[in-house]
């Protein structure tokens, strides 16, 4: 690992999981492990390193583009909220509690990436497990002075997806990916949609607002 680069380390787990039925409970690691392969399809590169998945439904990721941190958190939990939904649409999705820890990171072994270590990886772990309800979203870069502006970005973003539904969190994810209205109905699972109703779900998901946030973190991260 580079000594002097900032890494970011992702760590969550299934909300309310426990709550769930065995059958239910039985399914999250594939459901998990589904929506980070077709994260990896949205940001070719950007994830090189498999999914650490521990404790059922506790799950790690390595972001070496720290920058990307927040755009690939929104883009995995909003993935996930959209899959869970689509078998029982009648049911509720699930949703994932997740830490953005950015730091160095001093080594990761190749064939366990679970058991790596470093600021960042300290830092996401400890973030959340200090999280409390209503919060769903937590950041620690305790290097940077922008760490508390930063920190109510994240919060603000958390704020606004708890909000949506989970046909916004899928158009939110296809911008995020850099596809226009038009592909992301195009390419919508299960069926296609229209550019309006995209159009639609972006609108009232705030899709201006979160690009905005994201472009931010973006900048300050670096």
């Amino acid at each position: 690992m580079d000594p002097n680069k900032l890494y970011a380390v992702l760590t969550g787990d299934v909300v309310n999981s426990s709550a769930l039925s065995l059958e239910k409970r039985e399914g999250l690691i594939g459901q998990i492990r589904s929506t980070y392969d077709e994260l990896q399809s949205f940001f070719p590169g950007a994830l090189p390193l498999p999914l650490s998945v521990y404790r059922g439904d506790g799950w790690q990721m390595l972001v070496p583009a720290a920058g990307k941190a927040l755009a690939i958190a929104l883009s995995f939990r909003s993935l996930f909220l959209f899959r869970t939904a689509l078998p029982r649409k009648k049911e509720k999705s699930l949703d994932l509690r997740l830490a953005i820890g950015i730091g160095g990171v001093d080594f990761i072994p190749a064939d366990a990436p679970q058991e790596g270590d470093g600021l960042a990886f300290r830092c996401s772990g400890r973030a959340l497990e200090e999280m409390r309800a209503p919060q769903r979203m937590a950041f620690s870069f305790p290097d940077s002075p922008s760490e508390p502006a930063l920190a109510v970005v994240v919060e603000l973003v958390d704020a606004l997806f708890m909000g949506w539904t989970s046909g916004q969190a899928r158009a939110v994810a296809g911008r995020i990916q850099g596809l226009t209205q038009q592909e992301i109905g195009d390419t919508w699972p299960d069926r296609a949609v229209s550019q309006q109703t995209v159009g639609e779900h972006l609108s009232v998901a705030r899709w201006r607002t979160v690009e905005s946030a994201l472009g931010l973190f973006e900048k300050e991260v670096g």
